[in-house]
């Protein structure tokens, strides 16, 4: 099950549950990104916040974790600095889960969207009880629309957001097309025990 995913572990990542100790750096890490996560994000708008309210926010979302609603995790780089984020989404129906990243500024470049796409694909198709994984990004997004047909995605179409009031590309893989990337092949998922 997905909401018993500890840790996953990449070449370059180190990607975990949120904690509340996590606030200060997700407030610091949206607001020197703010200029790059404005024209995708929609939530961006409410941004600069406080760290109480990015407390507020985590704890939604452990709260949603535990329920098995919504599974959102931080990112880090090797050396510990916060780094992103990414997540798993039931929203889109019975069967699926959606995938989504977005990459602190300092980061941008360095393939750290695509290794946690592909850490959240496999991590989705392996544990979640599912048929297929969906990632959909801003059709203007050219840098963000590479990152699927990188990691063997096939191209399904278009649809509006309202959310977003853009138009999204849409990419599925099911289980039988997802393939072990050699340049990621190291990518570790930890379980906790709830056996006891």
């Amino acid at each position: 099950m997905i909401k018993n995913i500890s840790q996953i572990t990449t070449p370059n990542l180190f990607i975990r549950p949120y904690t509340l100790s996590d606030a200060a750096e997700l407030r610091n890490a949206i607001t020197e990104s703010l200029d790059s996560l404005l024209p995708w994000m929609p939530w961006a708008l409410d941004e600069p916040q406080d760290v109480h309210k990015k407390e507020e926010l985590i704890n939604s979302w452990i709260d949603a974790r535990s329920k098995g609603e919504d599974f959102v995790f931080a990112i880090f780089d090797k050396s510990n600095t916060f780094a992103g984020s990414t997540g798993l989404h039931l929203r889109v129906g019975p069967g699926a889960l959606e995938t989504g990243y977005w990459i602190r500024k300092k980061f941008h470049r360095k393939g750290f969207a695509t290794e946690a796409a592909y850490a959240m694909t496999k991590a989705g198709l392996i544990y979640g009880e599912i048929e297929k994984m969906i990632l959909k990004c801003d059709a203007k997004n050219e840098i963000s629309s590479r990152i699927p047909r990188r990691l063997g995605y096939t191209y399904i179409g278009e649809s509006f957001s309202k959310i977003h009031n853009a138009m999204h590309l849409n990419f599925c893989m099911s289980k039988n097309e997802f393939k072990e990337m050699k340049e990621f092949e190291s990518t570790d998922i930890y379980m906790i025990d709830n056996t006891e």
